[in-house]
């Protein structure tokens, strides 16, 4: 969640996560266009950017680590459910 306390490049990161998370929904295709605007001006970034790609990597390292993350928690509930039922 951003906030006004945040720095706007975090909201750049945040908008790029909320938009790719969007794209499991029909119509929404996996081309991006970005822009920011701030008081000095405005900023756009090519879909093809290298920003975008560093974009994606950021993504793609968050969600193995949340998928790694939830896997492990996983395992030790299963420990613990199984545990208990062979009691």
């Amino acid at each position: 969640m951003y906030t006004h306390r945040m720095p706007w490049t975090e909201a750049v990161l945040l908008a790029y996560l909320a938009k790719k998370r969007a794209e499991t929904a029909p119509g929404v295709g996996p081309d991006t266009d970005l822009y920011w605007i701030k008081p000095e001006g405005y900023g756009y970034v090519e879909p093809k950017a290298e920003l975008m790609r560093d974009l994606d990597l950021v993504r793609r390292d968050r969600d193995r680590r949340m998928r790694r993350a939830v896997d492990a928690g996983h395992e030790r509930l299963r420990d613990q459910i199984t545990a208990i039922a062979l009691r």
